[in-house]
């Protein structure tokens, strides 16, 4: 019973012993590529600038050699120490082999190598036991640590892009804010200016000379607007035939007509006209007298 109590501890160290390993040769395969691949850059360079003439720059190795011969390697270490638990490092060792294969234009340094290899053994203590007797798990287990950094990158990034453009919008609106602040005064603030004396007199005489009207030109406040009447075209005419009527009856009146009978002047414009008969009597009146 004892010994079955510290069975959990014997899983615990085969399962830290499989993400040693893959981290081990993840990080170790991919760096010794690095290296390798700025090795034949600066070779390269040589050339190109002269100064190594005569020699031929070295070929670049091949993606799978470099973590397979560390992947060897390991394998012998460790079956040198008899370990018990050597079979979970071998698988550890076959995930970490198949990181360090992956593309330098993808993974281009150490510490990259390094996540993909943690991430690919969390995946491999994850589906372990659902890939029992199964061939391919070690490659599988891989390739989801880079498709999952693949993931964590590309959400890294688009995080800080919406950061950064957040950022930028409240650089503007603080922009924008100032701007308002320094074309609007505020009320606190007040702007004085220094006008001359002289001139400010002037200008309100001639203010005043101008605008000052008489109290009946002012509009009344309690005087409510006329309101239009709509007027047809036939009561137009009517209206403007009785101006004209009014205006010809008031010239008219002006001039002040007498009837004939009584207020006509004799032809040679003296005295007040009379019937003939009255003048006859008149006359008669006249030889008596």
């Amino acid at each position: 019973p004892l010994a079955l109590a510290w069975e959990w501890t014997e899983e615990a160290e085969l399962a830290i012993g499989y993400v040693l390993a893959v981290l081990w040769l993840g990080i170790i395969g991919g760096r010794t590529r690095i290296f390798h691949q700025k090795y034949i850059a600066q070779q390269f360079e040589s050339v190109d600038k002269g100064s190594g003439a005569g020699k031929q720059p070295p070929t670049p190795l091949n993606n799978v050699l470099v973590p397979v011969l560390w992947t060897m390697l390991s394998i012998f270490a460790v079956n040198v120490t008899q370990y018990k638990h050597g079979a979970g490092l071998f698988n550890g060792f076959a995930v970490g082999a198949y990181v360090a294969m992956a593309s330098l234009q993808k993974i281009t340094s150490t510490g990259k190598f390094a996540v993909v290899s943690l991430l690919a053994a969390g995946w491999g203590l994850a589906l372990t036991p659902f890939f029992v007797g199964f061939a391919g798990k070690s490659g599988f287990t891989s390739m989801m640590g880079h498709v999952t950094h693949e993931i964590l990158v590309n959400l890294l990034n688009r995080i800080r892009f919406l950061w950064k453009l957040r950022q930028q919008e409240q650089e503007m609106q603080q922009q924008q804010q100032q701007q308002q602040q320094s074309f609007s005064p505020t009320s606190s603030e007040s702007i004085v200016v220094e006008e001359d004396p002289e001139t400010t007199n002037t200008l309100g005489q001639d203010n005043e000379a101008n605008f000052e009207l008489p109290n009946e030109h002012w509009p009344r406040i309690d005087q409510k607007p006329k309101k239009e009447k709509f007027v047809t075209k036939y009561q137009r005419r009517q209206q403007q035939r009785l101006k004209h009527l009014q205006q010809h009856e008031e010239d008219e009146g002006s001039q002040i007509l007498h009837h004939r009978a009584w207020v006509a002047l004799p032809a040679d414009g003296d005295g007040v006209w009379q019937h003939s008969l009255e003048q006859n009597a008149e006359k008669q009146e006249q030889d008596i007298a």
